[in-house]
């Protein structure tokens, strides 16, 4: 529920209040929420003003799922390397390498797939009906091969929950963490 006290400052209206595992900030001004898990994941929700004025890695809003890798310069991306390079700031390096994360590091391939097995076990069997998992697998693989350099747990749990966060919508909730599979603290004791 909204807290009006948690108004930070008046002259721009924002508000930021807990809800369950996110932290919510609304500027009601501009119809815009920004949702954060406190880790790796943010979902930003706009208001229909909106519908075909935005541009960048979430999209243009225009309810065309089609054209939705957009560069800077409204050019259709081939592939989703070269639209998430398109965007970076100029700071960043391009990566020219798009070779899968496994091939990448194969010592992490086994420990990716051992990981992310979870997707296609029982523990999410009343979902796999309604939400295709291959994909949402394919994708843990790869973020979890990447993360060869730390952040094991938040590459692996960020793409785990992604697959829970699509059955939640679809009406499926899954309860999947547990201490031992991406706890959150004391999330499974306080229940």
């Amino acid at each position: 529920m909204q807290n009006p006290s948690s108004v930070i400052d008046r002259k721009q209206q924002m508000f930021i209040w807990p809800a369950g595992y996110f932290t919510i900030i609304h500027f009601p001004e501009i119809d815009v929420t920004v949702l954060w898990d406190r880790k790796t994941t943010i979902h930003i929700q706009v208001g229909p003003r909106w519908q075909g004025k935005l541009s960048g890695l979430c999209g243009n809003f225009d309810l065309k799922t089609i054209n939705e890798m957009r560069t800077p310069d409204n050019i259709d991306s081939p592939t989703p390397q070269e639209f998430g390079n398109s965007w970076t700031a100029t700071e960043c390096v391009n990566s020219p390498d798009i070779r899968h994360p496994c091939s990448l590091s194969p010592l992490r391939e086994p420990f990716a797939k051992r990981q992310c097995a979870v997707l296609l076990s029982e523990v999410f069997q009343t979902c796999h009906p309604v939400v295709d998992v291959t994909w949402f697998y394919m994708n843990c693989l790869a973020d979890t091969c990447a993360c060869s350099r730390g952040g094991d747990c938040e590459c692996f749990c960020t793409s785990v929950a992604a697959y829970a966060q699509r059955c939640c919508h679809e009406g499926i909730p899954v309860d999947w963490r547990s201490p031992s599979l991406c706890p959150y603290d004391c999330e499974f004791y306080n229940k």
